[in-house]
């Protein structure tokens, strides 16, 4: 009987030996089921971590999608993020994927519908920044946390990335004080561990004593699946033993 995917199944293993001229037979059944996932090993979460900085007067929204970033501003009262007083000011961006750095310290300077020197106070969504690594992942869930490094105001996740949402995360970066000042951010997402490898270990036992009259005899019939029809020896021969 063949198996499917990682699952091994050994059936039916009989062993038949003489004891005092009597015939006994021991039947045993094991199953063996081993879950795995990719590769079927075992790995731990991933950990991203995106550094954002910007200028922001009021509150603005930062949105990541796949390896894109763009800003939406929403509050009239204020100016768009970098553009308080007629500046234009970048927006700078660092990545790590489990503490190894994958974007390095980059200035991105977001354009608005409205040029240098109009702060764009209205409702209006900044250019896209297309080269964020690592892309955020399009799974669930996700755990996403916020933290501040330096500057006034605060960070709080306003929309977590779904199937409904394309996977999209939101982020709102407040000021909540005059003028503008740079608010330097952590955003750290931290992906859903694979499924681990189960196993479950199943050791046939084969008894043999010796006697007078005649040696033991064994014989049984083992069948090991390594997926649908391939055979034990099928892939004992592809991998070259």
């Amino acid at each position: 009987m063949g198996g499917v995917g990682g699952r091994v199944i050994v059936r039916d293993a009989k062993a038949r030996f003489r004891e005092d001229g009597k015939m006994r037979v021991a039947g045993l059944f094991v199953v063996v089921s081993i879950v795995a996932m990719g590769q079927g090993a075992t790995r731990a979460a991933d950990t991203l971590v995106y550094d954002v900085t910007g200028n922001i007067d009021t509150f603005d929204f930062l949105i990541i999608h796949g390896s894109t970033l763009q800003w939406h501003h929403t509050d009239t009262g204020g100016a768009a993020v970098g553009r308080h007083s007629g500046s234009n000011l970048p927006t700078v961006i660092s990545s790590t994927l489990n503490g190894v750095t994958r974007t390095p310290v980059t200035d991105w300077t977001p354009t608005w519908p409205n040029p240098v020197p109009a702060e764009n106070r209205i409702n209006a969504f900044s250019s896209v920044y297309g080269g964020l690594t690592p892309a955020l992942p399009a799974i669930v869930p996700l755990s996403v946390g916020t933290s501040v490094v330096s500057g006034r105001g605060n960070l709080e996740v306003s929309q977590l990335p779904d199937a409904g949402n394309d996977y999209t995360l939101i982020v709102r970066f407040g000021d909540g004080f005059n003028g503008s000042a740079d608010l330097r951010g952590l955003i750290t997402v931290v992906t859903p561990e694979p499924a681990s490898l189960g196993l479950a270990c199943g050791v046939i036992l084969l008894a043999r004593r010796r006697r007078r009259r005649a040696g033991n005899s064994a014989e049984g019939r083992v069948q090991w699946g390594h997926g649908p029809g391939v055979s034990g020896q099928q892939r004992d021969d592809e991998a070259g033993t």
